[in-house]
């Protein structure tokens, strides 16, 4: 099977441990944000299976104060 994301993340950060976190940054949440956040876990775990491309993680955020706390 054939499965196309096109996701646009706020943001893809790298850390030097070849760990990945695509990082959502969202105030309130709606129905396309849900669908948009589904399809990123789906990529991830299909990413993961796969070990070439290092480790990788979704996390969605309600605040933008929370970003340093999701990345440590």
């Amino acid at each position: 099977m054939n499965l196309k994301f096109t996701i646009f993340p706020d943001f893809i950060i790298k850390f030097a441990d070849n760990r990945y976190l695509i990082l959502e940054v969202k105030g309130r949440k709606t129905d396309q944000d849900s669908a948009k956040w589904t399809s990123a876990k789906e990529l991830v775990r299909a990413v993961n299976l796969n070990s070439n491309f290092g480790v990788w993680e979704f996390k969605a955020l309600e605040k933008p104060s929370d970003v340093f706390e999701a990345v440590m």
